[in-house]
């Protein structure tokens, strides 16, 4: 059996086969948790209690985290619009919208920059060759 935690502190116990029934938003209690695995959970005289405001906080730092990497990734994906040949627009072929590439690039460097909880992605343009 799995206990699970809600913000109003209700104790929920489920086994495997009843994971539908978890409520939403309540968290698995960890049977061995040392504070700084899980800062949102406190044991007061006995009761271990949920602070939902550690808990966004926890969250929205991985959600952070995420949109940066996420961002890096989606740079990496398309380094290759930035090459010279690529662009160069005496070589045939070469890429007609490379403007739409370095909009798009510079929308994602920002959010690498400076990284956001609920990112807007901007739309990977598709590559036009002439």
């Amino acid at each position: 059996m799995n206990n699970y935690i809600d913000i109003n502190n209700k104790i929920w116990g489920f086994d495997e086969n009843q994971e539908s029934l978890i409520p939403v938003g309540a968290i698995l209690i960890p049977s061995i948790y040392t504070p700084d695995q899980y800062p949102f959970l406190t044991l007061v005289n006995g009761v271990i209690k949920f602070d939902s405001d550690g808990y966004n906080s926890l969250v929205n730092a991985q959600k952070i985290e995420f949109c940066k990497a996420q961002a890096k990734l989606f740079l990496q994906n398309t380094d290759w619009s930035e090459i010279p040949s690529v662009t160069n627009t005496e070589n045939t072929p070469h890429l007609i919208n490379s403007s739409d590439f370095v909009s798009y690039r510079n929308s994602i460097r920002a959010l690498a920059i400076n990284p956001v909880i609920n990112p807007v992605w901007p739309v990977l343009p598709k590559e036009q060759w002439s």
